[in-house]
């Protein structure tokens, strides 16, 4: 059985007035398509997924943040990397954060970026966070034993019926 990260893991789904609220607190707007992405209670991703960072590096998801703590986030990542516009909503293995950008004076406002939490580097990643979501791997395996001769079984089932559900969803 697969198992998923719900986009809203607190089961929050944020109404306009307190996505209103959230935009006045960190002094930024947020892009049209990412409140879409915050008030779509349904969606979620396999646990075990991949996306690229760079020609030789991957990040995974390990956790989407709630909509009640992408405030203090926000302001932890403002804090530690001194600067501002970048929003981290979901954590990844080894510390790093898939980021939007919320600068609307910036060309790159609502383009997806990789955090590097050593560095403080921002990594482009994709123009929005549903084409972000398409370009996320699903590698959920499971092992198989046949006759002593274990295999490994990519399980693409699952992955077409999510990645469908986003392209609806664009």
């Amino acid at each position: 059985m697969t198992e998923f990260i719900k986009f809203s893991p607190d089961g929050i789904t944020p109404t306009d007035l307190e996505i209103e609220k959230l935009s006045d607190q960190i002094r930024c707007k947020l892009p049209p398509r990412f409140i879409t992405f915050l008030q779509n209670e349904t969606l979620e991703i396999p646990r075990s997924n991949s996306y690229k960072i760079s020609a030789t590096d991957d990040g995974q998801i390990t956790n989407f943040i709630s909509f009640t703590d992408l405030a203090k986030s926000y302001f932890d990542i403002s804090r530690a990397y001194e600067f501002t516009g970048v929003l981290p909503f979901a954590d990844c293995e080894f510390g790093n954060y898939v980021c939007i950008n919320i600068d609307e004076a910036s060309p790159s406002y609502g383009h997806i970026l990789d955090l590097e939490h050593e560095t403080g580097e921002l990594i482009y990643l994709a123009q929005s966070i549903y084409d972000f979501l398409n370009k996320v791997e699903f590698l959920d395996t499971k092992k198989f034993d046949f006759s002593g001769i274990k295999a490994e079984v990519t399980l693409t089932d699952d992955a077409r019926k999510i990645r469908e559900s986003f392209k609806e969803s664009n």
